[in-house]
């Protein structure tokens, strides 16, 4: 629903209903297609920022738990 994102959000902050984001898509079809390639554009980058944090708290765990495997066995 990536095109969906930027008018339910609108309608959501304005109070607007769905008919007058339909509406807005009519009047303003680059203003919309604007938003809703920045709104893409930032969720992206929050899904990359999302992803690399993941990996690096993956790579932070890894010693401590070979670490404990070591101490286990030993």
């Amino acid at each position: 629903m990536p095109l969906v994102g930027p008018v339910v959000a609108e309608a959501r902050d304005a109070d607007q209903s769905p008919r007058d984001g339909a509406a807005r898509l009519l009047k303003d079809p680059k203003g919309y297609f604007a938003d809703a390639r920045n709104w893409a554009g930032k969720k992206a980058k929050a899904d990359v920022q999302r992803e690399l944090s993941e990996k690096k708290a993956q790579r932070t765990r890894l010693p401590l738990l070979s670490r404990l495997r070591l101490a286990a066995v030993h």
